[in-house]
């Protein structure tokens, strides 16, 4: 018998697409996570926490944490906790105080941004000299310049600052050599696709993606620029490649 070679074409083009997808969407398969050690206890002392709520780490391996209930921020090399647990900050208001510290990251040269929760701004310090470096961004807020309880905080290669602006329900954006100049804002409370619920914790990917867990609507947004990008890359490029495919058929009547 003859072979159907429309047929035999529509399942080469379908498998070959279906192969294309499983490349492009197939993330590279990472090594199982291995348990190592535990840094700290509970308490107010040296190497002890009090409710530790966020943490990062910079380019030489030293690791930082907001000491939420502490009030402080705590830094550390893991190949010797106890030798080198260092503290910034006590609780308050002012200069070189916090008041319930939650997320934190660095910027390319060192210097540490935290999200002051309940002073409802974002402070700046360059660990090698707390007290002569640190700056704080913002007020208690709706406006432009203003935070209501920062909950994350991300920056990007630019220097850019990004806040996830937990009851404000937003996320601002600025430049700290032009703080109120470059502030802007995108977002308001709600559940569609240009909303927010409590937004938490953010990051920075290297392309400029802005990922947002936000929280009350359990789920993660993925912004660029001004506007949010469509969720899954590689739906957008199977969707595409089937799309060509399609067309190459039509074209080939088959």
């Amino acid at each position: 018998m003859k072979a159907n070679t429309n047929t035999t074409s529509r399942l080469l083009l379908t498998a070959s697409a279906a192969v294309l997808c499983a490349f492009t969407a197939a993330p590279a398969r990472a090594a199982a996570l291995a348990f190592v050690q535990n840094f700290g206890s509970t308490g107010s002392g040296s190497g002890q926490f009090n409710l530790s709520a966020g943490v990062t780490v910079d380019s030489a391996g030293n690791v930082y944490v907001a000491d939420f209930y502490n009030n402080r921020i705590v830094s550390f090399d893991p190949s010797n906790f106890a030798g080198t647990f260092t503290s910034f900050g006590s609780f308050g208001s002012g200069t070189g105080q916090f008041n319930h510290p939650t997320g934190l990251t660095l910027d390319n040269t060192g210097n540490v941004y935290v999200a002051d929760f309940n002073n409802n701004r974002i402070d700046r310090f360059n660990p090698s000299n707390f007290a002569g470096t640190f700056i704080s961004f913002g007020s208690n807020g709706t406006g432009s310049g203003q935070f209501r309880t920062p909950d994350g905080v991300a920056v990007d290669s630019a220097g850019n600052v990004y806040v996830a602006d937990y009851n404000n329900n937003r996320i601002d954006r600025f430049n700290p050599a032009n703080f109120a100049g470059t502030f802007t804002s995108f977002g308001s409370a709600g559940s569609g696709s240009a909303q927010f619920s409590f937004p938490a914790g953010l990051t920075v990917d290297s392309a400029g993606n802005v990922y947002v867990a936000d929280s009350n609507n359990s789920r993660i947004m993925q912004l660029t620029g001004a506007a949010p990008e469509p969720a899954s890359a590689a739906l957008l490029l199977c969707g595409s490649a089937l799309l060509a495919l399609r067309r190459r058929r039509s074209a080939a009547g088959v």
